[in-house]
């Protein structure tokens, strides 16, 4: 069963989560896993849980992409291929290709002739990309039948970058992640005897259908504040 309490008080649902982590898991030796929206509600609750509770110990922050991941390793035996830092790389690679320079040149004046430049790009190329497959995995479907979705003329390089780059997005990869914590939610529910969802009010377009499956196979507690209007 999901636990869900809310509280326009962040400092409200820091008291019902102190309560809470005081509750055994069942096995001292895995850890509590707490999922926030942010480094900065890590650092607050570091700070905060321990006035609550004195001792808090065998726990660990992660975001949402991070438990994913995780999850991810978990099942297929090893971290996701392609990571922000992994796709940067290989971004850094294309922009140097000859039919990239010649075709997108608007794009390759900006770092002709400087690695730094073209480096730095790329890893902002490659955030865009990470971002991508969490909020527009439907672009992405478009881009894989080389077709555009927008005017915007940045588009048209970025499919050509993301085609070359043949990565699986994220939202396929959860699709058959599902399957599998279907057919064994044992793994799951060892590595993970409980999680708790602290202060996310903004959720992509891929977190909540992964998420909202993964928690009737595996329950969770979430603490929310409200969203703004």
């Amino acid at each position: 069963m999901n636990h869900i309490y809310t509280s326009p008080r962040q400092e409200d649902l820091c008291k019902k989560l102190s309560e809470k982590l005081n509750e055994p898991t069942g096995d001292i030796f895995k850890k509590e896993v707490i999922i926030t929206p942010s480094a900065g509600m890590n650092a607050w609750l570091k700070t905060e849980l321990p006035k609550r509770n004195r001792i808090i110990a065998n726990f660990e922050f992660q975001n949402q992409d991070g438990l994913f991941r995780d999850i991810c390793a978990l099942y297929y035996g090893e971290k996701l291929p392609a990571s922000v830092g992994n796709i940067k790389y290989k971004i850094f690679g294309l922009l140097a290709e000859d039919e990239f320079v010649n075709r997108f040149n608007v794009v390759s004046s900006y770092y002709h002739n400087s690695e730094i430049f073209r480096f730095q790009l790329a890893g902002k190329i490659a955030d865009l990309f990470d971002q991508y497959q969490l909020c527009r995995p439907q672009m992405l479907q478009a881009w894989k039948q080389d077709e555009l979705v927008t005017t915007n003329q940045a588009e048209d390089w970025q499919k050509w970058l993301w085609n070359r780059l043949g990565i699986t997005p994220k939202d396929e990869i959860g699709k058959d992640l599902l399957d599998r914590i279907r057919k064994n939610p044992e793994t799951l529910q060892q590595q993970y005897p409980r999680i708790s969802f602290f202060g996310i009010t903004v959720y992509t377009s891929f977190s909540p259908g992964f998420f909202r499956s993964h928690c009737c196979i595996h329950p969770a507690r979430f603490l929310s504040l409200p969203p703004c209007n």
